[in-house]
């Protein structure tokens, strides 16, 4: 499992301070071959059971991945002090109460006209995107499903693409064919006469991208969406003189939706820029104290981000595969960005850092078996974490040693808290899983195969990608 690299980046988290993590770059340590190999072979019994044994071999060629060392070794966080983050959390709470009062009071009550249903939805979009729509979760699901219960509208493609597309996040499913109907010709082409309506064309372009394989009409919206948008945008980069602060706006979304649809983007990230568009445009008309909560909850979730982050170096640290095994990636933060881009909402914090320690395990024993383990070696591994005895460590060479026991303490760390928090006994699921990922690694490894049978055979490409695809979920 290969977790990609991020760039080093500057976040602006309030409208009068700057809070930035410092990167610090360091060489690598080099890592010395070991002094022996492994082979496979029979030579005593304990019980039943067949025994390996390491013997001294001839000298092993290595590979190298050639992975760059780690870029965030040292971090560097400025946090505010313990007053200020109490007053920030009395603010919060101050601001909940107010947005359910006054705002989700419109979308819980009231008439179901086209121009009543055209605000509720409005005001979820906006409650999502700016990251706190999880603090309002119930009103927000109630709306929604009364929402569902009438009609798409069928003269605003803003909102019926809009009112599309959070249903469809949701759970609630509604054929396109019927929510768009109104905005096709008789020949199922979307009319040319919405081509120039740029926040439609936006929402139907976002919309799109939650279509199911088969569905046609949002295969058409896509395509119809895009031409047209780049169409629109091309124009505006060549007739924009002196642009207005609307026409700026519109080049910037237009520009990130092109890019990338929203769907596919990290929902924390999002609400940062969703921020600090509605900061940039008044005309948006967004409450003020909307506005404030939701800059103090991205300030106060990127705290609990910070603190998780520290946590988990620590223990990385502590755990030292860093050190012993320089052949392997080292990439704790951006394993706990990929965590944070799945599992957003504060409260998950046990099940980002469990994530993210996984995460970490699982790089280092995809680069022992794709990089650095001759097959000899790996035959040892791969059957010691089978057996899960960790009696039989002197069987391994050093590096695999350090990295068996690093599996085996983690997964025993996560099934005594499920244990003392659930009442739940997980141990034998968790070894499980972890038993099956060396496994497969094995099944599916590139070179020749044959140590478990009599013959030596090669691995076909339908047995490797069966195997990598049980590899990665």
């Amino acid at each position: 499992m290969a977790v990609q690299g991020v760039k080093a980046a500057q976040i602006v988290f309030s409208q009068h301070q700057t809070w930035s993590t410092t990167q610090v770059f360091s060489p690598r340590r080099s890592w010395k071959p070991a002094k022996f190999t492994v082979v496979a072979q029979q030579s005593s019994s304990r019980g039943s059971r067949k025994v390996l044994h390491a013997t001294p071999p001839a000298t092993v060629q290595r590979r190298s991945g050639n992975y760059g060392p780690d870029i965030w070794e040292s971090h560097e966080y400025s946090k505010p002090d313990d007053n200020t983050s109490r007053r920030w959390g009395h603010r919060v709470e101050e601001l909940k109460k107010y947005v359910k009062r006054e705002l989700l009071s419109k979308i819980g009550c009231g008439e179901d006209d086209d121009e009543m249903v055209a605000e509720r939805i409005e005001i979820i979009d906006t409650l999502q995107r700016l990251g706190v729509g999880y603090h309002f979760e119930r009103e927000i699901q109630s709306a929604l499903g009364r929402i569902a219960a009438n009609p798409p509208i069928a003269n605003n493609l803003h909102i019926a693409a809009l009112r599309f597309r959070l249903l469809r996040r949701t759970g609630i499913r509604e054929s396109p064919d019927v929510v768009f109907q109104g905005f096709r010709e008789e020949d199922g082409k979307f009319k040319q006469e919405i081509s120039g309506d740029v926040r439609g064309l936006l929402s139907l372009y976002e919309a799109s991208y939650l279509g199911f394989p088969g569905e046609i009409v949002l295969d058409e919206a896509k395509s119809f969406a895009r031409t047209h948008l780049q169409e629109i945008y091309r124009k505006a980069e060549t007739d924009m003189a002196n642009p207005t602060t609307m026409q700026l706006q519109e080049a910037k979304q237009l520009a990130r939706a092109l890019e990338l649809p929203s769907h596919w983007r990290t929902r924390r990230c999002e609400a940062w820029w969703h921020i600090e568009q509605y900061r940039e445009d008044s005309t948006e008309g967004m409450d003020p104290a909307g506005l404030e909560l939701a800059m103090l909850e991205f300030n106060m979730v990127q705290l609990v981000y910070q603190a998780e982050l520290e946590e988990l170096h620590r223990w990385w640290k502590k755990l030292g595969l860093p050190k012993k095994l320089g052949f392997a990636r080292d990439r704790l933060t951006e394993s706990f960005q990929w965590a944070v881009g799945l599992i957003q909402e504060p409260q998950f914090s046990y099940c980002r850092k469990t994530m993210t320690k996984l995460t970490c395990l699982i790089n280092v024993v995809d680069d022992v078996y794709d990089v650095y383990g001759s097959l000899d070696e790996l035959h040892l591994f791969t059957t010691a974490i089978q057996r899960w005895d960790a009696g039989e460590l002197d069987l391994l060479p050093e590096y695999m040693q350090v990295c068996f026991m690093a599996i085996h303490d983690t997964t025993n760390e996560l099934a005594h808290h499920t244990m003392e928090q659930q009442g739940f006994n997980s141990l034998p699921y968790i070894k499980q899983a972890s038993q099956d990922f060396p496994q497969q690694w094995w099944v599916g490894h590139p070179n020749i195969r044959g140590v478990f049978g009599t013959r030596k055979e090669v691995n076909s490409i339908k047995d490797c990608v069966d195997s990598h695809l049980r590899c990665i979920g």
